[in-house]
């Protein structure tokens, strides 16, 4: 079988799971490659940060975007 799962993959979703275990709402996906992506609240953004720091040397924090809103070229 097949995987774009890493060894780090999974370290990072274990420690995922150990931060809801401690209480932590933090949820992680991933697309068609070895990136974790985890979703969290901003107020639990710098401990999920710090916890995912001590594996992976590249922890981006980022945030949703404005609300949708139409774009128009016309003048």
């Amino acid at each position: 079988p097949f995987t774009y799962f890493q060894p780090l993959s999974l370290e990072i979703m274990d420690a995922v799971r150990a931060l809801r275990e401690e209480g932590i709402p933090a949820y992680f996906t991933m697309d068609a490659g070895p990136n974790v992506k985890v979703i969290c609240e901003r107020k639990n953004e710098k401990i999920v940060a710090e916890k995912l720091s001590e594996l992976a040397k590249n922890v981006l924090i980022c945030h949703a975007g404005k609300e949708a809103s139409v774009v128009s070229d016309e003048k």
